[in-house]
């Protein structure tokens, strides 16, 4: 009986010393897995935030505020930033997605006229294969054959930061070059002034539609159209009692100076 008694307790006594074990071995591993999870969120915490992505700026920043496009040299609040896949003719061009547009307010001969190519190639050489910049005319969408009508700028110089500037129009060089003239077709009034302008000073010069074999320049000073300024002209002078400035001619021929 007493053997049986000291077995049973050397029995429990093993019992317990292996509970005792198993729970220590227990509290060791929630330990090491507590002590694991604190450190991977202090590795959390530490780590440094990834800033946001800054998107870059393409193009220069446009600080005007003008409501109404007039064209002239200066950027225009708004509008399409748009790649020029190809020049059709000399107001017309097609875009990266495909769409086609034709410049608002400018005319230009077509293809196969006389300064047709040249006024193709013109267009082609400032914008081809560039970005432009579109700009709409409010209410005006669309011509007949579906092109859409834009104000169109490209850019001819680059900021301080080597970003490009779109500020010069379009169809204002075009017309001042002498490959177009103003055309009425929905533009607004002050861009049609200003491309009135530009035709008034390119129809004097010998360049595009206004040179030969295409045409010809005005002369300034022809108010009757002959070709000859009116201060060249021989005019008859029938003044036989006044003397002239010259002191020879009193009557006859004489160009047409102040005293003829």
């Amino acid at each position: 009986m007493a053997k049986a008694k000291l077995l049973f307790g050397a029995v429990a006594f093993v019992v317990v010393v292996g509970s005792c074990n198993n729970a220590m071995r227990d509290d060791g591993d929630a330990g090491t897995r507590a002590a694991s999870s604190s450190s991977a969120a202090a590795q959390v915490a530490a780590a440094p935030a990834v800033a946001p992505a800054v998107e870059r700026a393409v193009e220069a920043e446009c600080v005007s505020r003008d409501v109404v496009y007039y064209g002239e040299d200066t950027c225009h609040p708004g509008g399409e930033l748009v790649p020029v896949a190809r020049v059709v003719d000399g107001n017309t061009l097609e875009l990266g997605d495909g769409r086609v547009v034709r410049l608002l307010g400018v005319q230009v001969p077509d293809g196969d006229a006389c300064a047709g190519p040249g006024a193709t190639e013109f267009t082609r050489a400032l914008v081809e294969g560039e970005q432009v910049k579109l700009h709409v005319e409010p209410g005006v969408e669309t011509d007949e054959d579906g092109q859409f009508l834009r104000y169109v700028q490209y850019a001819e110089s680059t900021d301080s930061d080597g970003l490009p500037m779109h500020a010069q129009d379009l169809g204002n060089e075009i017309v001042l070059n002498g490959w177009g003239k103003p055309v009425d077709d929905q533009a607004n009034a002050t861009y049609d002034e200003s491309i009135a302008r530009a035709s008034g000073i390119a129809e004097y010069r010998a360049e595009g539609i206004y040179a030969p074999p295409c045409g010809s320049p005005k002369v300034y000073g022809d108010d009757d159209g002959n070709g000859v300024a009116d201060w060249d002209e021989q005019v008859y002078v029938d003044t036989p009692d006044v003397n002239m400035p010259d002191g020879a001619l009193t009557g006859g021929f004489c160009s047409r100076k102040w005293w003829c």
